[in-house]
Formats: C-alpha cells, sequence, structure tokens
C-alpha cells in the first residue's frame, strides 16, 4: 500500500489531533511500501523530523492556503512511488487532495472527521457559516471514505448529507507501547491519586469532580487531586477549590512534557474527565481515556460526545452525568 497522510497538525506541535496525526503515521509506515507525512513547517520541526522512520515533507503556508499548497507535492509524491490513498486528518485539508486527483493517476481519498470542526461558526456573518456548512458537506460527500472517530461524530457527518455507504467509525487508539509498560505502578500504600489531564477550559467538567471532593474526603480522606494542564479557567478553579476548602487536596500543576505523561497515569488510582457538550467545543472521542486504561488505571467520564466510545461503562470505567456531582 502507497498512502500519504496530510494534516495541518502535527507533532512536535502539541495536542490531541497532533497526537492523533503521529500516531496514525507511526503505524502506517510499519505497513506501506511507500509513505509520507505532508504538515506545516512550525519551530523545531527539523529536529522533530530527523526522529522518525517516515518522511515528512514540510510546507510553509498559513492555515488558509496549505491545502492548496498540498497538491504539487501529492503530485510529486505519486510520479516517484505511486498513489493508493490520502488520508485527510482535516477536511479541508482534502481540498488539495481533490485538485492532485484531477489529472494523473487516480487515487483514493479519505477524511478523518473528529467533531468540533463541523460545529464550529468561525465567521461573524451568519451567510459565511451556512456556505462553510455546505462546503462540508459537499467535500465529504465527494470523496471515498470518510472516518468519523466515534459514533456521535458520525451523527454529525449525517446531518451533512453525507452517504452512509463512504462512512466508517474508526476509533480513536493508544499507543501501548508507550503507556502500558514503567516501573512502578499505582501508588504503592500513599493516599490515593485521582488525576485529569486536559486543557483547563469550563467544558472539560473539572469543578464538577471539585464540587465532589467534600463528600469524597468524607470517605476517602487522604485522597489527592492532580489537575495536569493550563488553560482560561484556572483560576476560577483554584478559587472554587478554595471556596469548597478542598485546596489541601488539589494540586494544579500547569503543563508537562509529553514524556512525563504516563508515569502520571501509573502514579494515580483513577483518571477522570466528565466533559460537557458545549458546541462547538465537543469531545469528539477521549484519547486520554484509552492511555489511562493502557496504564491498568479504571476512568470515570460523561455521558457525551464521543466519550461513550471510549469508554465500556462498567468494564474500562463508568460513565456519569456531566453536572451531576453526587454521581
Amino acid at each position: 500500500m502507497r498512502i500519504l497522510l496530510v494534516s495541518q497538525d502535527f507533532p512536535p506541535g502539541l495536542g490531541g489531533i497532533q497526537t492523533y496525526a503521529f500516531e496514525l503515521a507511526r503505524n502506517f509506515e510499519k505497513d506501506c511500501s511507500s509513505f509520507a507525512v505532508i504538515a506545516p513547517w512550525i519551530e523545531g520541526c527539523e529536529v522533530f523530523d530527523s526522529s522518525v522512520p517516515f518522511e515528512v515533507i514540510r510546507i510553509r503556508a498559513s492555515s488558509f492556503t496549505f491545502p492548496f499548497k498540498t497538491q504539487g507535492y501529492i503530485r510529486r509524491f505519486r510520479k516517484q512511488n505511486g498513489l493508493d490513498w490520502v488520508i485527510n486528518v482535516q477536511w479541508f485539508s482534502a481540498l488539495g487532495s481533490k485538485i492532485a486527483r484531477l489529472t494523473g493517476q487516480p487515487f483514493k481519498i479519505a477524511i478523518a472527521v473528529h467533531g468540533r470542526e463541523l460545529l464550529l461558526k468561525p465567521f461573524k456573518v451568519k451567510w459565511a457559516n451556512r456556505f462553510r456548512y455546505w462546503a462540508q458537506g459537499r467535500v465529504l460527500s465527494s470523496v471515498d471514505k470518510v472516518l468519523p472517530v466515534s459514533n456521535y461524530t458520525r451523527s454529525l457527518v449525517e446531518k451533512h448529507g453525507v452517504p452512509s455507504s463512504i462512512i466508517r467509525v474508526v476509533n480513536n487508539g493508544a499507543n501501548v507501547e508507550r503507556f502500558g509498560h514503567i516501573g512502578s505502578n499505582g501508588t504503592n500504600g500513599r493516599k490515593k491519586t485521582v488525576l485529569t489531564v486536559s486543557r483547563l477550559v469550563e467544558r472539560k467538567g473539572i469543578d464538577t469532580v471539585l464540587r465532589s471532593l467534600p463528600t469524597v474526603l468524607q470517605k476517602v480522606p487522604e485522597l489527592s487531586y492532580v489537575v495536569v494542564g493550563d488553560g482560561p479557567d484556572l483560576d476560577r478553579l483554584t478559587s472554587l477549590a478554595q471556596t469548597l476548602n478542598v485546596d489541601s487536596h488539589v494540586e494544579f500543576v500547569g503543563p508537562i512534557a509529553p514524556n512525563e505523561l504516563p508515569e502520571l497515569y501509573h502514579h494515580c488510582d483513577v483518571f477522570v474527565m466528565p466533559s460537557r457538550n458545549s458546541p462547538p467545543d465537543v469531545e469528539g472521542f477521549g484519547i486520554v481515556f484509552l492511555e489511562a486504561n493502557a496504564c491498568g488505571k479504571p476512568v470515570i467520564g460523561a455521558r457525551t460526545g464521543g466519550i461513550p466510545d471510549a469508554i465500556l461503562h462498567r468494564q474500562t470505567g463508568l460513565l456519569v452525568d456531566a453536572d451531576n456531582d453526587s454521581e
């Protein structure tokens, strides 16, 4: 198989889409006779690209011009290696793939869909947002496969009028080689630890966890709640912890390097992230739940967005009401 992966988000940039794209690339490279990634140039990419076992073609372009600049590189790869599939991590990137396919040997095009991008209304005028919605439907309907990451995301794709025959749900995965093996595990008799790893925004439901702590601490008085990440909700959450008189049990550690994550997962007892639906911000899937599971940890998430695809209720974790701290 000869595959190109096109992504507007790719390491060394940080984020869920970047992780998703990298893990796709890492696994495609193992099974493809020819494989490469096309991604934007960002600071520090040369060092990163030299460390991976596949070619990364970097393009200096804005987010708007990137799709159109990919077409020449797609044609060049096809001429040199042949080409079976172009996998686009974002719908907008597929425009370049479609243009490249107008001439020469045909190839197939797939688009991954995560959720939030189909709910965004980035323009101030309604007609522009309506046009964007229409354009998404046209682009998604014109490719060979649309790959939503969850059944929730599939429902968003179907609302755009995409034929069900080209839709296939492909859930996210976690790198078990990275998260499944580490020297120590658990708290080893120390106080129990609950962990959240996320951007600190209201929809992640960290405030719901904080409101549950007074009740939980009556049963587990030595419990510690560790929150990893940063974001605009930090001050509100810090103030809420103080108001609830649980601040001595809560630690906001800020952002950490990706290579530190496995150890954090292994040293917690439970991972929790009861995300709310706050369109356009939704949890399209929730890779963090799988990462925690890969470390052998039970997880707690909300019955929102694509999270029910990530958590098997009462098997790998629990699904709860995002705003019900008594659960």
